[in-house]
């Protein structure tokens, strides 16, 4: 499954994001731009991306509707900001993920030590007003 994720947000960032199969961890350090450009996708309210944070699923009804909406859906784009804090409250949400072939996700953190299925990684590079996916490993064939 590939796709573009094009927008240009409100203070004039433009996301150009190729997706490369169904889960794309983007790692880095802390003020890379990662949470900024969550809230950018977040402040869009694109009918095909659903913007999941840590708030989010604090509360144990609100994560349980999470995956019921999640279930429900196909070929949307959901994007986890502070995965490492996500999946460190909620481990049960990796084996969620890892099994969901119907969506793609975007993972958010700060090197994530998960082991996903043919997972790419991905840093993100903000230049010239436009946020861009590095892949670590060239595209496979799938």
């Amino acid at each position: 499954m590939h796709k573009n994720l094009k927008f240009r947000s409100d203070d004039g960032l433009e996301i150009r994001f190729f997706l490369r199969g169904n889960r794309i961890i983007i790692e880095g350090d802390s003020a890379t731009g990662k949470t900024y450009v969550w809230k950018q996708l977040n402040a869009q309210n694109a009918e095909n991306v659903y913007p999941i944070c840590y708030e989010n699923i604090k509360n144990n009804n609100s994560y349980e509707a999470i995956i019921k909406f999640i279930a429900q859906k196909k070929e949307m784009i959901i994007v986890i900001d502070q995965a490492n804090d996500v999946f460190q409250l909620r481990p049960d949400f990796i084996p969620f993920i890892d099994c969901d072939e119907n969506n793609q996700y975007i993972l958010f953190g700060r090197d994530l030590e998960i082991d996903y299925n043919l997972s790419e990684i991905a840093t993100l590079e903000i230049k010239d007003n436009q946020a861009t996916l590095n892949y670590k490993y060239p595209d496979i064939v799938r």
